[in-house]
């Protein structure tokens, strides 16, 4: 019997439902299986899912409380108020009796010993009148030892002289740079005379926390009694020792001879570096064109960290810890007593082509040359053009100055003194025929060529050198469209016995300086044709104590005292023989005071702003003074002059040195403010 068409409709029905159930079974499975496998962990106790965020409206907080002004300063306890007291040793003599230990002359800050067994029994000990010394060209104590145990032979001598009543005779730690020299008996008479006037350096402790100068001398023999013919044949024929305690340049608190360019400038600043950083910026006004300086007073306590020995410890012109330089680039020269020379020659001799770049708000670093290609890059290379230039005058023997350009075409000038369009006569300046000004950007000092191939090389030492620079600071920018500002400085300048010529007047070169001012808004040579649209004037105070007599011409060797970190023992005037100055040194006498800035007003300029800068100085506890940047006053001048709120500076004082045992460097004593 066949089968019913609708009976055999129904297991296929079944077939196809059954297989459509088995292939979503299997796509399931499938499915599962390509997810990632996931082995549940151990459920941890208290552990439950987290709440879902609710909208329960604005958080609720409190109001916050402003930080309590500190209720004392801690520069304040530090700070110097009157100048020190100074008081030299009387004049006189004194016979004493001495011994291995130590003993006090009486009547006068000295102490003697005979270290030998072989040495002296008795001493005669005599301080030469101030007086003479300053005429022979001593700015400190003349002594003369001799025996007096009628021993016609030298012997050793312990000699210690105590200057505590003088360590601030002149400024500048005066009294940690205090040293024995040895002169020839006829410094008192013949100054003058290079024999006379040159001196032997001795072995000598300082001991700045005792303020003592120690040294051991060979004391000159016993003539009393003593026969012309058997003084022709007595082993020493001086009838005394002449030793000199004066100071150098140098000492534990720093080292004048060097530059402000310390090598903590370079140190990286980082959060781990444990630098506390911090800078106030001055708004300029802007001009046309948009190139427009920028001024900001920065302050890092590594630049006080990063005092050595070896270092200028003068604080900059803004304080210690304090900067604003705009930018320069310097080399680094090498004492000819390291050349070769006499070792008392502090003149400055040639090492090697080198520079140093610092540039505010940009790239600063060594600036490396390439002795294949004679090309320069900075060590830190942002693609910026370095290029060494000369035939300008500025100074420098061969005109040499700097030009750096960055990546977007900016170029900056360093050491040019006449900016382009600079005319010997230029009436439309001036209204005469006067010269147009200068920037006074590169800063010179006689340096020996003692070497052959060296600049200035020749056949004699004598006549191997010429004023080469040592600073070349920021005189020009030009933008890329060319805009342009100009840099005006301040020179300092000194003078020194050049190659140890007593005989001869001292030898001037630039010890410091100071920008005066920075003019923009004006056009690539058009700076002498039209005036600047803006500038920025910085006004200079001496770093003196005293609220009066504290003009440039104020300051002399009777007031040096009111000049706290001034090493005016260090100073020689034109036209006059620097006695005891062998050496150039470098440092400066004023401080910044005021900055203000203006926009051109008809024929003159109106101040925009206006910032005092009040300073005090502080004891740092081994001796050493430092300028303090205590104020900042900021007033608007725009229409009625408004006052800002005054910025105090706290500091605190903190101690700077690892002290070791046997290395004469006071170390916990240094205890420097920081802010």
């Amino acid at each position: 019997m066949s089968t019913p068409s609708w009976f055999s409709a129904g297991p296929a029905l079944w077939n196809r439902t059954a297989r459509r159930r088995a292939a979503v079974a299997v796509g399931i499975a499938v499915a599962i299986g390509l997810l990632p496998q996931y082995a549940p962990q151990a459920e941890a106790k208290d552990l439950g899912l987290p709440e879902l965020q609710q909208d329960r409206g604005p958080a609720r907080g409190t109001d916050a409380k402003a930080a309590e002004k500190p209720r004392k300063n801690a520069v304040d306890s530090a700070a110097v108020t009157d100048p020190a007291k100074v008081t030299w040793p009387k004049p006189g003599r004194a016979e004493t009796a001495v011994s291995a230990k130590l003993a006090q002359v009486e009547g006068m800050p000295l102490k003697a010993a005979s270290p030998l067994d072989t040495g002296p029994d008795e001493l005669a000990v005599e301080v030469v009148d101030h007086r003479k010394a300053l005429a022979a060209g001593v700015d400190g104590v003349l002594l003369k030892v001799a025996r007096t145990d009628g021993v016609a032979k030298a012997g050793q001598a312990k000699v210690q002289l105590d200057y505590s009543r003088f360590a601030d005779a002149y400024g500048g730690s005066y009294g940690s740079r205090l040293r024995f020299v040895q002169y020839p008996e006829c410094l008192l008479t013949t100054p003058q005379k290079k024999e006379c006037s040159t001196p032997r350096e001795l072995d000598s402790t300082n001991s700045v926390a005792a303020k003592t100068l120690t040294t051991t001398v060979d004391a000159a023999p016993d003539r009393s009694g003593v026969t012309t013919q058997s003084l022709k044949t007595a082993s020493d024929s001086t009838a005394v020792t002449l030793l000199a305690a004066t100071a150098g340049s140098s000492g534990d608190q720093g080292n004048y001879k060097a530059t402000s360019l310390q090598p903590s400038s370079e140190w990286s600043v980082s959060n781990s570096s444990g630098a506390f950083n911090w800078s106030y910026p001055m708004r300029t006004p802007p001009v046309p064109g948009g190139l427009a300086p920028s001024v900001s007073l920065g302050y890092t306590s590594q630049s006080v960290d990063g005092q050595t020995a070896a270092t200028n410890s003068q604080g900059s012109w803004v304080g210690q810890g304090f900067g604003y330089e705009p930018g320069y680039i310097e080399r680094r020269y090498k004492g000819c007593a390291q050349d070769g020379q006499d070792k008392a020659n502090g003149d400055q001799c040639w090492a090697f082509d080198n520079a140093t770049l610092t540039l505010a708000g940009g790239t600063s670093g060594e600036l490396i040359k390439d002795d294949a290609t004679g090309k320069w890059r900075i060590s830190s290379d942002d693609n910026s053009k370095v290029e060494k230039l000369t035939g300008t005058t500025n100074g420098d023997n061969d005109g040499e100055h700097r030009r750096l350009t960055t990546t977007d075409g900016t170029e900056y000038y360093f050491g040019l003194d006449r900016l382009p369009g600079w005319r010997a006569d230029d009436p439309a300046t001036t209204g005469t025929t006067d010269p147009d000004p200068t920037t006074d950007s590169t800063w010179t000092v006689p340096v020996y060529g003692d070497d052959t191939g060296e600049p200035c090389h020749a056949s004699m030492f004598d006549t191997s050198y010429c004023n080469q620079a040592w600073r070349w600071n920021l005189s020009y920018v030009k933008g890329p469209h060319g805009n342009v500002m100009s840099y005006y400085y301040g020179k300092e300048t000194n003078y020194y016995t050049q190659n140890l010529k007593y005989t001869e007047n001292g030898k001037p070169y630039v010890r410091g300086g100071y920008l005066k001012r920075t003019e923009y808004g004006q056009r690539d040579g058009q700076v002498y044709e039209t005036p600047a649209s803006a500038r920025v004037v910085f006004t200079t105070e001496e770093r003196c104590l005293a609220a009066t007599d504290c003009e440039p011409g104020d300051l002399t060797d009777a007031t040096a005292t009111r000049w706290p970190d001034v090493p005016w023992d260090q100073n020689c005037v034109a036209g006059t023989k620097c006695e005891g100055q062998n050496s150039p040194t470098f440092w400066t006498r004023k401080k910044l005071s005021a900055v203000t800035t203006q926009i051109r007003a008809g024929s003159g300029y109106s101040d925009v702003d206006h910032w005092k800068l009040t300073h005090v100085f502080t004891d740092n506890g081994d001796g050493s003074k430092s300028l303090w940047l205590n104020n900042i006053d900021h007033e608007g001048r725009v229409g009625t002059a408004t006052p800002m709120p005054k910025i105090e500076l706290y500091g605190s004082q903190l101690p700077n040195r690892v002290d070791i045992t046997g290395d004469n460097i006071q170390g916990a004593g240094f205890h420097p403010c920081r802010k």
